[in-house]
């Protein structure tokens, strides 16, 4: 099983992890590209934002994942009213 789990800033840094690179393309949309040859298949992503940053009570997002594939992904990330949103976020991409 091969797998990357990192942690990317809201401006686009990646903060934990290696085996990939980010980059924060406009306000909320952010792309992560796994090194070459990583996976071999397209690899199951998950995303948990964090909101921490803007105070101590919940803040919610939702956020969206596009263009999955052995090379990375595309995430959005929203605030309820449908405006995109810089949060730092964690994932996990994990394939057989």
């Amino acid at each position: 099983m091969k797998q990357v789990i990192g942690k990317v800033s809201y401006n686009g840094d990646v903060e934990i992890g290696q085996g990939f690179q980010a980059e924060r393309h406009s306000a909320g949309l952010f792309k992560v590209y796994f090194d070459s040859n990583l996976f071999d298949s397209t690899p199951v992503v998950v995303v948990t934002p964090d909101t921490s940053r803007e105070s101590s009570e919940t803040y919610t997002v939702a956020t969206s994942l596009k263009n999955v594939s052995e090379s990375g992904f595309t995430l959005s990330i929203e605030n309820l009213s449908a405006d995109t949103y810089d949060a730092t976020f964690n994932f996990i991409a994990i394939t057989q």
